[in-house]
Parts: structure tokens; sequence; C-alpha cells
């Protein structure tokens, strides 16, 4: 399982939430490769040793989940990173 979050600015936990949502949903809604992923809620607890620039302003902070299970879908990774950068820029 691969958590993510889109980068913000400013960097905080409300901040990420509100681009996380943004991106699941352009991802959700493209029409010809829509991409489908699950969110996930986390707390500080979590996420603030490894993410110790991120303002903890929300008890919780919602980031992208990806579960790869089978050997072929690493092969998707590539096309999965890209598409999941582009929906973030937008």
């Amino acid at each position: 399982m691969l958590a993510y979050f889109p980068v913000t600015r400013p960097l905080t936990a409300s901040a990420i939430s509100a681009a996380t949502d943004a991106t699941f949903t352009a991802l959700m809604s493209g029409r010809a490769e829509a991409v489908y992923l699950a969110k996930l809620a986390v707390d500080r607890a979590l996420l603030a040793a490894r993410h110790p620039d991120v303002v903890w302003d929300a008890p919780t902070m919602t980031v992208l989940r990806s579960v790869l299970e089978k050997p072929e879908h690493f092969a998707a990774i590539d096309a999965l990173n890209a598409a999941v950068e582009r929906a973030a820029a937008t």
C-alpha cells in the first residue's frame, strides 16, 4: 500500500486535504483514462516524524492511497504516477 499527498503552499494539513480531494475528483472524472484511487485520513502521529514540515492545523489529513497487489500492477506505476501528477497540477 502506498500513501501520498500533493505538495501545497502553505504546507498545512488542511491545504493538503483540499488538494488531495481536488486531485481525487480530477482523477475520477477523466473520461478516457479515469484513475481509481482511495482516500485515507491520517493523524499527526502517523506522519509527523516523516514529514516534520507539515503544519497540523487540523486533527487529520486526507491523503491518496494506492494498493499494488499483483506483479502485473508494477508495469502501471509510471502511468499512474504521471496521471496523479497531471491531476495534481490542475
